[in-house]
């Protein structure tokens, strides 16, 4: 096979030339669709950012209000407990209180009787 000339190779090397540049082409409009196409998505990604900041923001405010509200329940049912409990001792108490006074008058009621029939007795005795 007889060696290219210098014409034919000058051709091939605008051939070359020819087939780099078009792949260049390409390669720069595929690299702008990409780019227009990546600041549409992160122009949403700013969106759904801001959007989630705020939603996480309003969560964040009302765990905060159920928080104190929680705090509040508890400190309401811990004084009404407190309360029972002063309830239940001062019932306690006042039962107590009742105690000797309702043994005293079963013990007159039925010693009464029982004394004044043995002085009766002892006394009726010669």
């Amino acid at each position: 096979m007889p060696s290219k000339t210098l014409g034919d190779r000058v051709l091939d090397l605008e051939n070359l030339g020819v087939f780099l540049t078009s792949g260049l082409d390409f390669t720069s409009k595929s690299t702008e669709k990409i780019a227009t196409e990546h600041s549409t998505t992160v122009s949403i990604l700013y969106d759904c950012r801001a959007r989630y900041d705020r939603d996480i923001a309003l969560l964040q405010r009302e765990i905060d209000v159920l928080t104190a509200r929680l705090a509040e329940q508890k400190e309401e049912r811990s004084k009404e407990k407190e309360e029972q409990k002063k309830e239940r001792d001062e019932s306690a108490r006042r039962r107590w209180a009742f105690g000797p006074n309702i043994a005293a008058a079963v013990i007159s009621v039925v010693l009464g009787p029982l004394i004044s029939a043995l002085v009766a007795y002892v006394v009726s005795r010669p």
